[in-house]
């Protein structure tokens, strides 16, 4: 067996020196029988869907178990509501925004381009015919602003808009599996493991080995479902809010209002819960056990190709949405405008002719006339 300076060997199926594990993602641990087990951690997040799973999960746990060994559990108690509170509030602000942005934002938006669009086949239109005399004095400024009118920036916008939703549809898909994944426990003490001080009393670092089928079930129904549920809706809501701008600076503006709805959980997590919560919740990490030794560099390449086959699949579907969405599903605007399109073209080309491209240092005069030099303020 050929080994390098390190002392490693050439074959990759071999386990790497534990001295190396940081190349593995895993970390070492003691377990219950006082016997080292390699594992990888997983970060459960610091937003508002954190503070209810370590609610449910840890802190419950630990009321139990104090209560078992007649120790005080306030304190417990107090960690608990308050992160239960915070998560209900999450849910009522981001429901509650969604509801109202669809009713007073979005449907609003949706009538009005519709109306500006029936207003325009009515007026420039007879018997399917252009009058041309109906279109040269028509206002032309919103017609030819609508967001379809231009496919290679709308489907921009409408992709910046999938992937940042993509992102939170990824996050709420890793807690789901990682929720699955771990072992199931026949009791709650058997939930958590305290790495740094060795008993739930003192608290410290805490991994959460395995669930319950009650606690797993309720971290589905409580935390996985609503996020997702969320993210589904708002993804929607953006994609026909920013079909339905009637002006192009208006959906840059339209996307970046609907992003704040995301950043609810993590805004009240950071506002309003106490810092020892938030620190306790940081150092609260998911634990999958994968053995008695450490990966093999195969194990590892395996587990990183994984990774990118899931990256691809999520693009490909954020891809696939998009035309999916703007020619199929959305019920704003027909999808085929080519011939406003054409006819949107001068119009918009004058909309983008600058009156003076001069720079602040040079004479003006020659672009705005003499009434310029009566406007020049002495220095």
């Amino acid at each position: 067996m050929q080994r390098n300076l390190d002392g490693m060997t050439s074959e990759t199926d071999a386990p790497l020196p534990a001295s190396l594990l940081s190349l593995t993602g895993q970390v070492e641990v003691e377990d219950a029988y006082g016997q080292i087990m390699f594992g990888t951690e997983g970060d459960i997040g610091e937003d508002a869907w954190a503070a209810a799973m370590v609610a449910i999960v840890r802190n419950l746990t630990v009321i139990s178990m104090k209560r078992d060994n007649n120790m005080t559990y306030s304190l417990n108690i107090a960690r608990m509501a308050w992160s239960l509170i915070i998560c209900a509030a999450n849910l009522s602000l981001q429901f509650g925004l969604l509801v109202s942005i669809h009713l007073y934002l979005v449907e609003p938006q949706v009538s009005h381009v519709q109306a500006r669009y029936n207003h325009f086949l009515s007026t420039v239109f007879d018997d399917g015919h252009v009058l041309q005399k109906a279109w040269d004095v028509y206002d032309k400024d919103e017609i030819c602003s609508v967001s379809l009118l231009k496919p290679a920036f709308y489907y921009a916008m409408l992709a910046i808009w999938t992937l940042t939703q993509v992102n939170e549809i990824r996050n709420t898909q890793r807690m789901f599996t990682s929720i699955l994944a771990l072992p199931t426990a026949t009791k709650n003490s058997e939930m958590l493991s305290f790495i740094e001080s060795g008993h739930f009393s003192l608290g410290g670092k805490c991994h959460i080995n395995k669930l319950t089928t009650p606690v797993r079930i309720a971290l589905i129904i409580s935390v996985v479902l609503p996020r997702a549920i969320i993210a589904f809706c708002l993804t929607v809501l953006g994609c026909r809010w920013l079909t339905a701008t009637s002006k192009f600076s208006d959906m840059i503006l339209n996307s970046l209002a609907l992003e704040f709805v995301i950043s609810i959980d993590e805004l009240l997590f950071v506002s309003i819960l106490p810092a020892a919560t938030r620190v306790q919740i940081a150092n609260t990490k998911l634990f999958f056990a994968e053995g008695p030794r450490p990966k093999s560099m195969q194990e590892v390449e395996k587990s990183e190709w994984a990774g990118y086959r899931r990256s691809v699949l999520y693009v490909l579907c954020a891809m696939l949405f998009l035309p999916a969405y703007g020619m199929i599903f959305q019920s704003v605007l027909p999808a085929d405008m080519g011939q406003l399109r054409g006819m949107c073209a001068e119009h918009i080309t004058k909309a983008q002719v600058t009156h003076c491209d001069l720079m602040a240092f040079m004479d003006h005069t020659q672009c705005y006339g003499s009434a310029h030099s009566s406007n020049i303020r002495e220095l």
